[in-house]
C-alpha cells in the first residue's frame, strides 16, 4: 500500500544510492512507458474505428470544445500536483489544501465555460459547441473532485497503482466512444467518450488509493508561493501547446482543424509517448537531488540520450512511412493529412530534443524561469502561425510549429548551459549515435523498393520492419564502436543477456 499523508508528514525516503535510484528510474520508467503505450494503443484502436465511422469535422467539432476549455481550465491551474511532488516534507494540510484549490478550481472553470459558451461557439462559427462545452466543463468538475492522495503514486514512484488508473479509465472511455460511435455516427460520440473518462478516472482514484481529503485552505499561502509561478507555466504551456489549433480553428473551420488535430496526434505518438513515461519519472528522483547540480546534469544527459535514442529513428521513421500509415489506419478520406503527418513527426523529435529540461526546472525552482520560457514559446508560435497561414495557408501554421520548436530548443540550450553547465560537447554525445542509425534507416528504405508492394497495409509492415531493424542493428554496432556507454542500449543488452541466461537455464532443467 502506498504511504498516506499524515499530520506528521508525508516524507519519501531520503536520496539512494546511484544504483538504487537508476533502478527506481529504470522501473518506475518501464511502467509509465506501459502505461502510455497502453492508453496510446486503447487510443490508436479506438481511433482506428471511430475514424472510419465518423468524418474529420466531428473530430474538429470536439477539438475545438476540448481547446476552449482546456484555455480556460489551464488559466485556474494552480499546479498543486508539482507542488506538492516538490515538496519533501508535505503535510495532510498541505493535501487537503490541494485538493480544496482544485475543486475551486473545477467550479470556477464550469462557471466560465457555460457562462461563455455563447461567445466559444460564435467565435468559431460553431452554434453546436453550446452544449458540448456544458459536457466537457462537468467532465472538468469531476477530475477536480479526484482524490488527491493518488499525487502518491508518482511521488513515491508507485507507477503500478497509477497504471491501474489510467488503463482502466482509458478502457471504459474507449469502450463507450466506438459503441456511440456504431450507434451515432457523430461527433457526441466521442465527447461522451471523454465525460466518461473524467467520471471514471473520478471513481477509480478512491477505489484505489485510501486517503479520503477534507477541506481545507490552512496552507494556502504556502502552496501559493511555488504554485502562482506553476500557474503562469501553465498559461504559457497552453499557449506553446495549442495556439495554433485556435488559429486553424477560426480560420480553417471544423474540417481543417480535424485533420490538423488528428495528423497532430497521431505523429506525437511517434515521440511523446516514448519520451513522457521518462519524463514524469523523472520529476520525483530531480527532486531528491535538486541541490547537487553535477548529479543533476549527469541525470538529464542520460534521460537525454536514452530519449533521443528512441524519438529520433521514430520522428524520422514515421515522417519517411506517413502516406501508407495514414492509407492504412484511417482511409483515404484522410489523405490530406499526410503532409502535416510528415511535418510534425520532425517537429516531435525536435521539441523532445531536450527532454527533461521543464522537469530540470521546476525540480530546481526555477519556475519563473520556466514561465518566461514557455510564453516566449507560445508568442513565437503565434507569431510565425499568422505568417505561415498568410504563406501557405494551414500548411503554413504547421511549418510554423517546426519553426517554433527549433529556436526554442536554441534557448533551452543556453538555460541549461547556465544554470546547470550543459555543454555542447555532451549534447554531441548523445545524439550522434541515434541520428547516424536513423540516417542508415533512411537509406535502406531509399534502397529497397518498399512503396511497389501491393496495399498501404503491407508497405507500412515491411517498412517499419526492414526500418527498425536497420537502426537497431547500426545503433548496436556503433554503441561498441564508442566503448558501449553506459545508457539506453546497455540496458537493452543487459536485459536481453539476463533474459537469454534465464532461458538456458530453464532448458538444462534441475
Amino acid at each position: 500500500m502506498p504511504k498516506l499523508p499524515t499530520d506528521s508528514g508525508c516524507k519519501p525516503s531520503p536520496p539512494t544510492h546511484d544504483k538504487n535510484m537508476r533502478r527506481q528510474f529504470i522501473a518506475g520508467t518501464a511502467w509509465m512507458a506501459g502505461l502510455r503505450w497502453g492508453l496510446k494503443l486503447l487510443g490508436f484502436i479506438s481511433t482506428l474505428i471511430v475514424a472510419r465511422l465518423l468524418a474529420p469535422q466531428d473530430y474538429g467539432l470536439v477539438s475545438m470544445a476540448v481547446m476552449a476549455s482546456a484555455f480556460v481550465e489551464v488559466w485556474l491551474d494552480f499546479g498543486v500536483r508539482q507542488a506538492l511532488i516538490h515538496n519533501q516534507d508535505a503535510t495532510r494540510e498541505d493535501y487537503d489544501t490541494a485538493w480544496s484549490l482544485r475543486i475551486i478550481q473545477g467550479v470556477c472553470i464550469t462557471l466560465v465555460l457555460v457562462a461563455g459558451s455563447g461567445a466559444i461557439a460564435e467565435f468559431f462559427n460553431e452554434p453546436r459547441l453550446v452544449v458540448l462545452l456544458w459536457l466537457v466543463a462537468g467532465g472538468i468538475i469531476l477530475t477536480s473532485l479526484s482524490n488527491i492522495g493518488i499525487v502518491n503514486f508518482q511521488k513515491e514512484m508507485n507507477f503500478r497503482r497509477e497504471f491501474m488508473l489510467e488503463i482502466i479509465s482509458k478502457v471504459i472511455s474507449a469502450t463507450v466512444t466506438i459503441s456511440l460511435a456504431i450507434w451515432l455516427r457523430n461527433y457526441w460520440a466521442l465527447a461522451i467518450g471523454i465525460f466518461a473518462k473524467h467520471l471514471s478516472y473520478f471513481l477509480l482514484s478512491y477505489a484505489l488509493h485510501s486517503y479520503r481529503p477534507r477541506w481545507s485552505l490552512a496552507k494556502f499561502r504556502e502552496l501559493w508561493s511555488f504554485s502562482q509561478w506553476m500557474l503562469i507555466s501553465n498559461v504559457g504551456t497552453q499557449f506553446a501547446g495549442h495556439s495554433d489549433r485556435f488559429i486553424v480553428g477560426k480560420l480553417a473551420a471544423a474540417n481543417g482543424l480535424g485533420i490538423y488535430t488528428v495528423a497532430l496526434e497521431l505523429s506525437q505518438m511517434a515521440t511523446n509517448e516514448l519520451a513522457n513515461p521518462i519524463a514524469k519519472t523523472l520529476l520525483p528522483m530531480m527532486a531528491q537531488v535538486k541541490n547537487d547540480s553535477k548529479m543533476l546534469l549527469m541525470i538529464f544527459l542520460k534521460v537525454m540520450g536514452s530519449t533521443n535514442t528512441l524519438t529520433i529513428p521514430a520522428g524520422i521513421g514515421l515522417a519517411l512511412v506517413a502516406k501508407p500509415f495514414i492509407l492504412a489506419i484511417l482511409g483515404e478520406k484522410w489523405l490530406e493529412a499526410v503532409p502535416y503527418v510528415q511535418i510534425f513527426a520532425i517537429y516531435g523529435l525536435v521539441s523532445l530534443a531536450f527532454a527533461g529540461s521543464n522537469t530540470v526546472f521546476i525540480a530546481t525552482g526555477r519556475v519563473r524561469l520556466l514561465s518566461g520560457l514557455l510564453w516566449l514559446e507560445g508568442l513565437f508560435l503565434i507569431v510565425f502561425s499568422l505568417i505561415g497561414f498568410a504563406w501557405l495557408g494551414m500548411l503554413g501554421i504547421a511549418f510554423a510549429r517546426l519553426a517554433t520548436s527549433l529556436i526554442y530548443a536554441v534557448i533551452v540550450y543556453f538555460s541549461l548551459a547556465r544554470h546547470i553547465q550543459l555543454t555542447a560537447k555532451g549534447i554531441f554525445l548523445q545524439f550522434w549515435r541515434p541520428l547516424l542509425s536513423s540516417g542508415a534507416m533512411a537509406f535502406m528504405l531509399w534502397i529497397i523498393p518498399v512503396d511497389t508492394l501491393d496495399t498501404p497495409l503491407l508497405v507500412l509492415t515491411c517498412s517499419v520492419l526492414l526500418g527498425g531493424m536497420s537502426y537497431t542493428v547500426s545503433a548496436y554496432i556503433l554503441w561498441q564502436l564508442s566503448g558501449r556507454p553506459d545508457g539506453l542500449e546497455q540496458i537493452a543488452a543487459t536485459s536481453l543477456q539476463h533474459l537469454y541466461n534465464s532461458a538456458r537455464i530453464r532448458m538444462r532443467g534441475p
